[in-house]
């Protein structure tokens, strides 16, 4: 934040500590409600489903482009994107929070916060009117084209890669003015680099310094180039890096071929459709989605491209006419911003182009600017003083109001989907989304239905193949399983994933030695992860050769030291194996771990099986703690106390659970017994 007051509306100034506070207060009052929404769309692959949430050891591994030769494999899952904060964030967050969905959006508030005083700083400095910044910052916050950085968790690296960028400006800026230049600058450069980590829509940043240079400073436009020459050269060793190694060709260069007779005159008038789209959105709050698709525009291109460069120049020239000079900076950062859309549009071919309202942060942060140099000036000229406060009044109200009607939204999984079905019905992942909403919830037929509809027959249907599939195998129709995961692999040959199911189809079919081939398929496709690994291992126990069993499961353990299904099956192996203090340590950090009532009791009636028999109560304790209702809690702790004689302990146990569960015969016949026996001294 800069030092010194800030006037608000051109009366009593407020000192920037006061300021920070006024803008996190908007934060929590705008946000605060979605503390309490769950994991959505990508949240599930990121967080709860990515076989290495738990992998801390290889995290620096993610900043390796070929994943899978990198780690032995051949998998694929990776994609063609380069964004490895996009994983390494999330895996450290999974380490503090888990599955709590609270913590992980309080990250994004935080982070949320951070981006507003950003940007009341950058607009603040660059337009010499900490007003203007402020009410930027304001507007920032409580418009709903933003409200995904708070409510879409897997949007944590996006906030991280604009404090990333907005430092660059900042730091470049003091550099441009200190004397410890070339320290300040090689700070800005690291910023620079580590905002091509997040994503790909940094790449704009050294024109955006360049226009600054331009814009404010007056210099000339050649030395502005020789200023920022060391975030060219870092960008054009980034962008060769991209190409040759992580995935920029496959990502946009060949696309293009995918269309169909894309013409300068299509791509042109489609990109024009794509802009005015977002421009509705920004005005009127409707319809806003994470992304919205158009087919190609071939019917009256020309009459759409003209009508787009038209409303440019005439925007342009009026600003440049009436020399308002930051008002025509604002529009020039809008139409640099624009930029990042041009490449990204072609992402997804089989949609058409596509747009996604995070690319346009700074075009949004150039029309908020101008809305705060509008309001400004209405305000600051007496005679308009009343009306301007009005009307910035009801602005904020309006913009509020929207965000919340957003929030709600994005608080029911389902309900975004079906509206984002609604508002943009050529982009098929919507359908996805929500069939594996319904997947989740274990509403198959409903689930089916919608993957039915998200087919698009590209490489991508082989998730919905696989899902498929998954669905068939739960309802033990194992014929139709392998049906749907052959036809997963014939759109993806090499995923670990669908050979690692197929597996366990083959398994549940009573074919060891085929369920065998297809794990040791899916570790060789991929090694690091846990379930064919998991499930080799289980292969091998029913075999009964547990030594090769038990390397497997060490080795998982090792790979995953919290996960509770290895943590179960090294204690259950350990204790046929006489191995005590290894059983011990094992079960140990199960009970910290697994909050699962039946699984609690289920390991812990092996444990008294085994004579523990004061861990397996901690067990049973730990059970009741967790779902004071399950009934076998009760009876197999009574149980433990009654073996060891200890049957007045017994009794009241099983009255417990007789208190809750009055219909149970099982206890009354228990509670009889001990009673019979306390009695005889037996």
């Amino acid at each position: 934040m800069m030092g010194g007051g800030l006037s608000v509306l051109g009366e009593q100034r407020l000192p920037g500590r006061t300021v920070s506070v006024l803008l996190g207060l908007l934060v929590f009052w705008t946000y605060g409600g979605v503390l309490s929404h769950s994991f959505m769309i990508d949240d599930y692959g990121l967080f709860l489903e990515n076989p290495r949430r738990q992998d801390i050891g290889h995290i620096f591994s993610y900043l390796v482009p070929d994943q899978d030769s990198s780690l032995g494999g051949r998998d694929g899952i990776w994609g063609a994107e380069y964004r490895p904060l996009s994983f390494i964030l999330p895996l450290l967050e999974y380490r503090i929070f888990r599955e709590d969905p609270s913590g992980y959006h309080m990250v994004n508030l935080a982070l949320f916060y951070l981006v507003s005083l950003g940007i009341e700083a950058m607009v603040s400095r660059l337009v010499r009117d900490r007003e203007v910044g402020f009410w930027t910052a304001v507007f920032f916050i409580i418009h709903p084209l933003n409200g995904m950085l708070a409510n879409y968790i897997t949007a944590s690296v996006l906030a991280v890669g604009l404090l990333a960028q907005m430092g660059s400006v900042m730091v470049f800026l003091k550099s441009c003015r200190g004397t410890r230049r070339w320290g300040l600058q090689g700070v800005s450069v690291l910023l620079f680099g580590v905002s091509l980590l997040c994503h790909e829509a940094a790449v704009m940043l050294p024109v955006y310094l360049m226009a600054v240079m331009i814009w404010q400073m007056r210099l000339r436009p050649v030395e502005a180039w020789r200023r920022v020459l060391p975030f060219l050269m870092l960008l054009v060793l980034y962008l060769i890096f991209r190409w040759e190694h992580a995935g920029l060709k496959s990502v946009l260069w060949d696309k293009i071929f995918m269309y169909e007779n894309l013409s300068g005159m299509v791509y042109g008038a489609t990109f024009v459709k794509l802009v005015l789209w977002y421009l509705e959105k920004f005005l009127t709050l409707d319809g806003i989605v994470l992304i919205w698709a158009t087919p190609l525009v071939r019917e009256g291109a020309g009459g759409w491209l003209a009508m787009g460069i038209l409303l440019m120049a005439i925007v342009t020239y009026g600003l440049w006419r009436k020399g308002k000079g930051d008002a025509l900076g604002a529009w020039v950062w809008f139409l640099l911003g624009l930029v990042p859309v041009m490449g990204g549009c072609i992402f997804t071919p089989s949609a058409g182009f596509i747009i996604e309202p995070h690319w346009l942060f700074f075009s949004s942060l150039g029309l908020f600017a101008g809305m705060a140099l509008l309001m400004r000036r209405i305000i600051r000229r007496k005679i308009h003083a009343v009306v301007g406060t009005v009307a910035l009044a009801v602005c904020v109200l309006a913009l509020w109001s929207a965000s919340q009607f957003y929030n709600t939204l994005w608080g029911d999984e389902k309900a975004y989907c079906r509206y984002w079905m609604r508002e943009a019905p050529g982009y098929r992942s919507a359908r996805f989304y929500l069939a594996s909403s319904y997947l989740r919830g274990g509403d198959f037929a409903k689930a089916r239905g919608w993957f039915q509809q998200a087919l698009a027959g590209q490489k991508s249907d082989w998730q919905i193949y696989a899902n498929l599939g998954d669905m068939a195998s739960a309802q033990e129709d194992l014929s139709a399983a392998r049906r749907y995961y052959e036809m997963a692999l014939a759109w993806h040959p090499h995923s670990s994933t669908v050979f690692n199911n197929l597996g366990v189809v083959v398994m549940k079919g009573g074919d060891l030695a085929g369920a065998e081939v297809f794990f040791q398929e899916a570790l060789r496709l991929n090694g690091i992860l846990l379930e064919p690994r998991l499930n080799l291992a289980l292969v091998y126990e029913r075999r009964a050769d547990k030594e090769r069993a038990l390397h497997l499961y060490e080795e998982a353990e090792r790979m995953d030291p919290d996960h509770v299904d290895v943590l179960g099956s090294l204690t259950r192996i350990y204790l046929n194996e006489g191995k005590r203090p290894q059983a011990r340590r094992m079960a140990e950090r199960f009970l910290r771990l697994v909050r699962d009532e039946k699984a609690l009791v289920s390991l812990g009636s092996l444990l008294a099986s085994q004579r523990q028999d004061q861990l397996a109560l901690r067990y049973f304790a730990k059970a009741v703690r967790r779902n004071p209702r399950y009934l076998p809690s009760y009876q197999e702790m009574g149980k433990v106390l009654a073996n060891a004689g200890r049957f007045s302990e017994a009794i009241a146990v099983w009255e417990d659970g007789l208190r809750i569960h009055p219909e149970s015969a099982v206890l009354r016949h228990l509670i009889q017994e001990a009673q019979f026996l306390q009695a005889t001294g037996e």
